[in-house]
């Protein structure tokens, strides 16, 4: 392994002295950056947008600016906008054509896998977004959803979408309609919703209206698994050869380098969407200013995120891929996805899909207490001392919040990430100056009206650890931090109160049928960070029997 920093620099570019901004050619040792097979002849590859060049397509805009393409020998072409839903006839089509260049489309993957399952000879390999976008929006007040069910409503929908959306919601009216006269018909009253990208045309309705409009995200109607959304597919036979499969890996290396740029700082990402929209078609689906369309940027970044396995951007998980197409109709026993042209470096674990499959039991976990606690969902209850903690109070929050996960998963937005799973939370922010008894006092009152609670970790060095820690009830001590109290803090075991020791808790199997209690149900919640080392390697296979471990870290939690 090479030093991380020096990798970002060798994959991503140089950062110019200016703090959030990045460019080539600030970087005085750019020609470092090149090899000799970047003097070789440039391999054309066209892109197939399912949409308008945007901030949807920001990683691109940025690759392109950056020369990432060029220095993968890719001399890249943005295609013209196409009519929705075409863009897999038109990849097929331009393979026909064996004029040396390779083309790549882009498209939903409930607009893709239908086409697939037809015959038609294309196949996945990368997405850049990891859920899709896809929603309705209403005007303020008049959400036809907002009384249970949208019926006797005229639904305004894109030609690829009227009948996943007939599918869903069977007693409203869907009409296609023109993609550039959608928003036109809600606001005339033509339709009562609309079909919408969560990223763009919503900011815009904003704008109009003054206020955010209603929407409902088709993905949570009716059990939707959607899948996939701006995933890149090629020809198969693309796929299979050699060295189209080759040029295919550097476009997604490329690619996703751009995204990682956006994230880094997204308003020079808006900047680069703006000079690729320069010339291009005009919708009224955007205001064309640098502060709509970083909002817009930072919104597509989240969805980016979601895409991330093992810390690789733009890799599609088999099983969620799976799951998707099965409930899209299946794909008549035909190969949709090719999984290991973009992939994750197999020797790191990956957390990232574990993790999504822990959310949604979590979300069913949470969803059957509510229901069995007549709507009242549980309660976490987070207790943080000053800024020293890693979360949301601490100075840098922002910065790595937008770095290192998507709202709904971030340890920088907790009430967000609550709210994804069901969980209700509550942030108690305290002083830095705050005394043991002050803290002792509020833990009690929380401990009245939460079903859990976590107590940030560093506390200022004046308040007793041990003594805190330890009065966190253990039903309520959702971090497993009661151990610590117990015991390295104390230099000590755990004490002879526990029903068992943080190893054998962590240690033991799971069970071979999971309950449908919650964590905080449980009678001893074990050391949560561990206890998700430890899930994490039994998912993987790794043995630990007999085996010689080293633990880097330096939290006590740990």
């Amino acid at each position: 392994r090479v030093c991380p920093s020096l990798s970002l620099v060798a994959l991503f570019g140089c950062r110019s002295h200016q703090p959030g901004r990045w460019s080539l050619t600030n970087c005085p040792n750019q020609n470092t950056l090149r090899s000799p097979r970047m003097h070789a002849p440039l391999r054309r590859l066209r892109f197939q947008p399912d949409y308008f060049i945007s901030a949807q397509f920001a990683g691109v805009c940025v690759a392109k600016q950056l020369g990432l393409y060029r220095q993968r020998r890719i001399d890249l072409e943005l295609l013209p906008t196409c009519p929705p839903g075409q863009e897999p006839a038109l990849v097929v089509a331009a393979h026909d054509v064996e004029d040396g260049a390779l083309t790549v489309g882009c498209c939903e993957q409930n607009v893709l896998v239908p086409q697939m399952r037809s015959g038609l000879p294309v196949t996945a390999i990368a997405a850049m977004f990891g859920r899709s976008p896809l929603a309705l929006a209403a005007l303020p007040g008049q959400a036809p959803w907002a009384d249970g069910s949208p019926a006797a409503t005229r639904i305004g929908a894109h030609s690829d979408t009227v009948s996943l959306l007939a599918r869903l919601f069977p007693v409203a009216e869907v009409t296609s309609v023109q993609r550039e006269d959608k928003l036109r018909a809600l606001l005339s009253g033509e339709v009562q919703a609309v079909q919408v990208y969560d990223v763009m045309e919503t900011l815009q309705l904003e704008a109009q209206l003054g206020e955010p409009p209603p929407t409902l995200a088709l993905e949570d109607v009716a059990g939707a698994r959607l899948g996939y959304a701006q995933t890149l597919f090629a020809h198969s036979k693309d796929v299979a050869a050699a060295e189209q499969r080759q040029l295919l890996h550097d476009f997604c290396a490329a690619t996703f380098a751009g995204w990682a740029h956006a994230m880094r700082a997204p308003i020079e990402a808006a900047r680069a969407v703006e000079r690729a929209m320069a010339g291009r078609e005009v919708t009224d689906h955007w205001v064309d200013s640098l502060e709509f369309h970083t909002r817009s940027v930072l919104r597509c970044c989240e969805y980016v995120r979601r895409t991330r396995c093992a810390g690789e951007l733009g890799v599609i998980s088999p099983s969620r891929w799976d799951e998707a197409t099965d409930w899209l109709g299946g794909a008549a026993g035909r190969q949709t996805l090719d999984s290991e042209l973009w992939r994750a470096d197999p020797l790191l674990a990956d957390g990232d899909s574990l993790a999504f499959e822990l959310n949604a039991q979590t979300a069913r976990a949470a969803a059957a207490v509510t229901a069995s606690r007549g709507g009242k969902a549980p309660c976490l209850g987070v207790v943080t001392v000053g800024t020293r903690a890693i979360g949301h109070t601490c100075t840098d929050a922002e910065a790595r919040r937008l770095l290192e996960g998507a709202p709904p998963e971030s340890w920088f937005g907790k009430q967000a990430a609550g709210r994804a799973l069901g969980v209700r939370t509550e942030l108690i922010d305290l002083p830095e100056q705050t005394t043991t008894e002050q803290l002792l006092s509020e833990l009690r009152a929380v401990c009245r009206r939460v079903d859990g609670v976590q107590l940030s970790w560093p506390l200022p060095a004046h308040i007793d650890a041990l003594r805190v820690y330890s009065s966190i009830p253990r039903p309520l001590d959702v971090d497993g931090a009661r151990y610590v109290g117990d015991g390295e803090l104390s230099g000590g075991l755990a004490s002879s109160g526990a029903a068992a020791s943080p190893r054998e808790v962590l240690l033991a199997p799971p069970p071979a049928t999971p309950t449908p209690t919650a964590p905080w149900e449980q009678a001893a919640p074990p050391p949560v960070t561990p206890a998700s080392v430890l899930r994490l390697l039994r998912a993987h296979g790794v043995q630990l029997g007999g085996a010689r471990v080293l633990v880097i870290g330096r939290s006590r939690l740990v």
